[in-house]
């Protein structure tokens, strides 16, 4: 079931709902190859993640299957 933006709301004011956050994200990294590269921007986004993002989709999960 997909979030609408009221309950996109409601849990941003009441923080208070577990479950799976799905982030979109963007990386680029610098090399001589492709491999080299994404090594390059995946340590470079662990030591550096930025600011959290506002834009993310959130599906709610039942904290007894973890």
């Amino acid at each position: 079931m997909a979030e609408t933006d009221k309950d996109k709301v409601v849990r941003r004011l009441t923080s208070k709902n577990f479950g799976r956050y799905i982030f979109p994200l963007k990386l680029s990294g610098m090399g001589h190859t492709p491999e080299e590269a994404w090594e390059n921007a995946v340590e470079g986004f662990y030591d550096e993640p930025g600011e959290f993002p506002e834009d993310y989709d959130f599906e709610e999960e039942d904290e007894a299957d973890w």
